[in-house]
């Protein structure tokens, strides 16, 4: 026993939890009413981007470091990235080619 617990593991252990200040990020801006708040989801990370504290974006970069660096297939990536967002955003339903190429992009604009 010891160790990290699974990064998702059918609800057991959530994205949200395991990833709390992402899922605040992501959570606060690409809910299920997204669209209706934002032009579009890079208008809407920005957004979250500009009102979050340095603390928080801190957090997200060493968060989304850890999930880029542990999450290794798509099968994996789509249920986390779902829990992180409330099920309010799917990045290859808006012309990503991958969960994981839109969270690149989201960390290279954390900086």
């Amino acid at each position: 026993m010891g160790g990290d617990p699974p990064i998702y593991d059918a609800g057991v252990v959530g994205a949200s939890e395991r990833y709390p200040d992402l899922a605040q990020f992501f959570g606060g801006y690409l809910h299920q009413d997204w669209a209706m708040e934002y032009p579009d989801a890079h208008a809407a990370v920005g957004a979250a981007i500009a009102e979050s504290s340095p603390d928080r974006l801190t957090e997200c970069r060493h968060q989304l470091d850890e999930l880029l660096a542990t999450v290794e297939t798509e099968e994996e990536m789509q249920p986390v990235v779902n829990d992180l967002t409330g099920w309010g955003y799917s990045p290859p339903g808006d012309g990503w080619s991958s969960y994981r190429d839109w969270l690149i992009e989201v960390r290279t604009r954390l900086g």
